[in-house]
């Protein structure tokens, strides 16, 4: 987990939402505006679901954390004695799971 918090972390001006393919995602870390109100949203927002990756299962945080330091998803089965399908699967039950964790705490 502190690697994929440390990649993050150098990689401030990309968002979350890229990080765990979901384009339609409510987790928007950045905007389109730049300004300095949306970059401070993005901050607080990118805060509170670092803090949440911790709180989920093993196989979902493992899979999030993956994902995040760039792995593909067939570099993620192999690394987790898997499947690509099934990689797909739990990535999909984590950001599930995170929105539902992010939707509690806001």
């Amino acid at each position: 987990t502190n690697s994929a918090i440390d990649y993050i972390r150098r990689t401030k001006k990309e968002n979350l939402n890229a990080y765990i393919d979901d384009d339609n995602s409510f987790i928007q870390v950045r905007g389109t505006d730049n300004g300095p109100e949306e970059a401070m949203l993005a901050s607080e927002k990118l805060k509170i679901v670092l803090g949440l990756i911790p709180r989920m299962k093993k196989k979902y945080r493992e899979v999030l954390t993956y994902r995040i330091e760039g792995k593909s998803y067939k570099q993620i089965a192999e690394l987790l004695g898997s499947n690509e399908i099934t990689v797909k699967s739990d990535l999909n039950k984590a950001r599930q799971h995170l929105r539902k964790m992010y939707e509690s705490v806001n």
